[in-house]
């Protein structure tokens, strides 16, 4: 599952962008430059892309969701902050019902 849902990020980001594993099962996705707009229209794309993509494991079809939490960094210049203020917009998205995309 965790192959499949990386090729879906891999497969959704620009060249110039990058995604790291952040905790068990959280992603970082540094979108370079994107403002807001841009951020939540590409996670709206990966969020579809999970949604209708499955696993297939032994004789069962494997169908997960995903949430995100979207901030565009303002001059802030401390990455924790940044982290944090994501972080709390992704809990956000999942404490309202989860699959959503929440900025």
């Amino acid at each position: 599952m965790l192959k499949h849902f990386a090729s879906i990020l891999q497969d959704s980001i620009r060249k110039s962008d990058w995604v790291a594993r952040y905790g068990g099962e959280e992603f970082l996705i540094v979108l370079n430059g994107a403002n807001k707009e841009k951020a939540v229209e590409i996670a709206e794309r990966i969020r579809k892309k999970v949604e209708e993509g499955a696993v297939k494991y032994n004789n069962l079809q494997i169908k997960i969701t995903a949430s995100f939490g979207v901030y565009e960094v303002l001059g802030e210049t401390n990455y924790l902050d940044v982290i944090e203020k994501a972080d709390k917009n992704l809990y956000t998205a999942k404490n309202t019902g989860r699959n959503k995309v929440v900025a």
